[in-house]
């Protein structure tokens, strides 16, 4: 897993239903440990979270990075306009 954060754009399906845009996801047949597997798992858990919280119209949605970190440690957000 090369990727350092997921970029995640929180927006609304054309039902009005939350929607995410992820990009830095590893692609097909990536080879993951256990260990990284659980820092990916961590971050789509957060991004799902605030994709609930944050479901705006497509103008409005800022992208939000969301650090692969290492279990244990807290992961941190940063959005950008």
């Amino acid at each position: 897993m090369t990727e350092c954060a997921l970029r995640v754009k929180h927006t609304c399906a054309h039902d009005g239903k939350p929607l995410a845009v992820v990009d830095g996801l590893p692609g097909g047949n990536a080879d993951l440990s256990p260990k990284q597997m659980r820092v990916l798992a961590l971050a789509l858990l957060q991004a799902a979270d605030d994709c609930e919280d944050l479901c705006r119209p497509r103008s409005l949605r800022p992208v939000h990075i969301y650090p692969l970190v290492q279990p244990g440690h807290t992961l941190a957000k940063v959005a950008h306009g």
